[in-house]
Order: C-alpha cells, then structure tokens, then sequence
C-alpha cells in the first residue's frame, strides 16, 4: 500500500508503525524470558507464550481485511480475548492461556490457574510483569481500530439480514392473506437473494414440501423466519457486549497508558506516545449500541 506523505492518513501510519515496533521490542524481550524460562502458550502450542499474542500484530500488518470478517485473528471476539488474558497476565506472568473459550465467553478471564516456576527469580517475574503491562497498553491501542471496524461491519451485516428476513416475513403474510397481488414466485425470488446459504436451503425446501398444504407451509416459513431474526438480534447482542468490554478493558488502562506516554514523550519517541493518547480518547468517547 502506498504511504500518503503529508497527509493526515500518512500521520496516522507513521504513528502506528511506531507503536508497533515500540511493541516488537517488548515483544522480543518478554520472548527471551518465556524461551529461557520455558513459559509455553499451552499444552499443544509450546512456542513463547507472548507468540501467541504477536500472532494479531503479524495478522494486522500481514492481512489487515480480516479486521471486517467474523472468525479470524482479527475478529472482536478474539481481541477480546486477548486483552482481557493480557490484563490478567499483569499480575499472573507465569499463567497459561485457555484459548477454549476464544469464540465463546470472550469477556470472561481465561487462564489457568498461575503454577509458580521454581527456577524464576522474583526480579525476573517482576519484570515480566512490568512488559507485560506495557504491552497490554500498546496490544488495547494498536487494534482498537480493529474492533470497531469489526463490530461495524458485522452489526451492519446482521441489520441488513434483519431487513431483508422481515421482508420476507412480510410478503409470505400477504400471500397467505391473498393481498397485494403477491405470487409465491416472488417469494422466492426474495428468499433466492438471501446471503444465508443455510436458511435459503430451509425456507425452499418448505416451500417445495409436496406432502404440506399451502398454509401449513407458509407458517412454517414464518416460524422458521421469526427464529432466525431473534438469532441475528440475539448475534448483535452479543458483539455489543464485546464491543464494551474491550472499551472498558481500555478504561482500565488509561492511567498506565498515561504513564507510557509520558516516559515515551522524555524519550522522544512522541509519534508511538501521540497513537496511544489519540486511541484512549477515543475510547473514551465510544459508545455500544445502547442495548
């Protein structure tokens, strides 16, 4: 992708290339302790444990379309997930992480239980800690962006599939009435332009169920739709659940992002500092949906 030089999309990137080589660096050093200490992601992943976490930020750089789909690295149920476990690895750095409910209840903490590594020094724990605090700070910045365009766009999905599920629900209504001249060609017509491959096949083969009467059929068609728009509101529900939890894990952090910016700016580094303090006001103005 081309920079924009002297523009103010040009700024924003050169600000966010910055942060992200800020966190490569407290990335290679929490690395070596986990290598050293052999501090593992989990049973089945025996990389550094804060591999798992660069994994997001390879994603973002490497594959940043993925920010607008549903399961992927930088979906919000994901990123959720990751700043809660980080949160919790502040003052749990020898935890593991329980990846078994990425998809599932993302707001809950979901790590293991701490097992103290006799080996590590305290001074040694204490410093990962210290990183690890720094780098949640950085990780909440860094893919805010992410989430929001990920909630957006997925809410406006499910709002347009709401929509057009009601439309239907509309006209199989009037057929059944014998209203407003609709024929059930056009029904299915409607039903043929639906994104939900799954639900298509359903509502045509009631349609087309030979041994139902014709009422029988719409109703069934009605009950099948009603359940899928309840499903739909119930998915927005659930992403503007995550949305605020990720802006109230944000909170959290404000003061230590605070503190960050201040050590970065008495080192110079003001375009890493100016990204952090940009993304916390911006949380800080964001709002849900207002479920």
């Amino acid at each position: 992708m081309t920079r924009l030089i002297g523009t103010s999309a040009g700024r924003k990137d050169d600000r966010r290339d910055a942060l992200i080589a800020l966190m490569h660096r407290a990335y290679e050093d929490i690395r070596a302790v986990e290598a050293e200490a052999r501090i593992t992601v989990d049973d089945r992943d025996l990389r550094p444990r804060i591999e798992y976490f660069h994994d997001a930020v390879r994603a973002l750089t490497e594959h940043p379309e993925a920010m607008y789909q549903p399961r992927t690295r930088l979906c919000i149920e994901w990123l959720t997930f990751d700043l809660n476990t980080l949160r919790f690895l502040q003052d749990k750095p020898l935890a593991k992480v329980n990846r078994s409910s990425v998809m599932g209840a993302s707001q809950q903490v979901a790590t293991r239980t701490e097992k103290p590594l006799a080996h590590l020094p305290p001074h040694v724990k204490a410093n990962l800690s210290a990183q690890y605090r720094s780098y949640t700070v950085f990780f909440a910045a860094l893919f805010a962006e992410a989430v929001d365009r990920n909630f957006q766009a997925r809410v406006a999905a499910k709002d347009g599939e709401v929509e057009d599920l009601a439309q239907i629900e509309q006209m199989i209504k009037l057929l059944e009435q014998g209203q407003g001249n609709v024929r059930e060609e056009q029904v299915e017509e409607l039903i043929n332009h639906l994104d939900n491959e799954t639900l298509r096949h359903k509502l045509m083969t009631i349609l087309h169920q030979a041994s139902m009467k014709k009422r029988e059929k719409l109703a069934a068609a009605q009950l099948l739709l009603k359940n899928a728009m309840k499903g739909a509101d119930a998915e927005i529900a659930a992403l503007d659940k995550l949305h605020t939890a990720y802006l109230s894990g944000q909170m959290v952090l404000l003061q230590d992002s605070r503190d960050i910016v201040k050590r970065l700016s008495s080192q110079g580094l003001n375009l890493a500092g100016k990204f952090l303090e940009t993304a916390f006001q911006q949380a800080g103005q964001s709002k849900g949906r207002g479920y």
